[in-house]
């Protein structure tokens, strides 16, 4: 009688199933990152998870969800606490840098983003990727976003791509960053979300003044300014995208050396942020610094 194959160890499923977020992970997830967390050789397959979940009531929970089964781990508040903890930015930066250059997660992103052929018929696998996947390619060395960029060309793909792309840009050096948020500003553009390809490009402004390229940058809120207006002729909810770029374009002309160009956007920074104030008085802030950012300008010498 032929001997049975070893299970594999129960230790990676365990690891994976720790990752999972709110509302847990479809069985195809589980098994994907449990594969990646395991040493070489080593795969799970949905059924060695479910097998898991079936052995082990007391370490997973399993519920119904429209898009089918998910699993997550039974609630422990002293767990919960203390990932809210290592969620806080400095803290979690501090630990980023005490571990130093992982491949673990990279590891796990590029799995994840194998589902997207494997599993792209699952709703589950589906819906829990366009939640969780942009921020796990954005860690560890970015190979999950190159995994990305292999498929690139689809609509569904190429919203995962520009998601990780903006989301990385915010965790690299300024020079790296400003060449994810251009990619990320054509493919926001390319695939049909001129806000975000708006807001994509104002943050691209401030990578470029980071960097040094203050002209740059001045041209790239320039070209987000437009963007906006064109929004607010068919959504005036955009008009206080437009009195927030106005604000920022009047800093760059400060920081450029072009005080009348400043004063003159400062100006419209104000008015915009007073109209608006005028049906919602939230915006009462945004007007008073407008005009101390106004005075400041005015102030400075020619």
């Amino acid at each position: 009688m032929p001997e049975k194959e070893p299970r594999p160890d129960t230790e990676p499923l365990v690891r994976a199933l720790n990752r999972a977020g709110i509302g847990g992970m479809p069985a195809a997830v589980w098994a994907a990152i449990a594969t990646a967390l395991a040493p070489a050789g080593v795969h799970y397959s949905p059924a060695d998870v479910e097998s898991f979940a079936r052995a082990h009531p007391d370490q997973v929970d399993r519920h119904e969800t429209r898009d089918g089964p998910c699993y997550q781990p039974p609630f422990d508040p002293q767990r919960e606490a203390i990932k809210a903890v290592l969620a806080v930015p400095s803290i979690e930066r501090g630990v980023r840098e005490l571990i130093g250059p992982s491949t673990v997660e990279d590891d796990v992103a590029v799995a994840l983003v194998g589902l997207l052929r494997t599993s792209a018929d699952d709703p589950g696998v589906r819906s829990y990727l366009h939640l969780y996947l942009p921020a796990q390619c954005a860690d560890g060395e970015g190979r999950g976003i190159e995994a990305l960029r292999a498929l690139a060309g689809e609509r569904e793909v190429d919203r995962l791509l520009v998601a990780a792309l903006s989301r990385r840009a915010g965790r690299v050096s300024a020079p790296e960053a400003v060449a994810l948020r251009r990619e990320a500003v054509e493919l926001f553009a390319s695939t049909g979300q001129p806000g975000e390809a708006a807001a994509e490009r104002a943050r691209l402004a401030s990578s470029l003044q980071a960097a040094g390229d203050v002209p740059g940058a001045v041209r790239e809120m320039e070209h987000a300014l437009d963007d906006y207006r064109r929004l607010a002729m068919r959504d005036s909810f955009q008009d206080r995208f437009v009195a927030v770029a106005l604000l920022n374009l009047g800093r760059l002309y400060s920081d450029a050396g072009r005080r009348g160009d400043a004063v003159k956007t400062l100006k419209a920074a104000v008015a915009g942020f007073k109209a608006i104030a005028r049906e919602d008085h939230r915006f009462t802030e945004e007007v008073l610094l407008a005009r101390q950012e106004l005075r400041r300008v005015r102030r400075r010498r020619r």
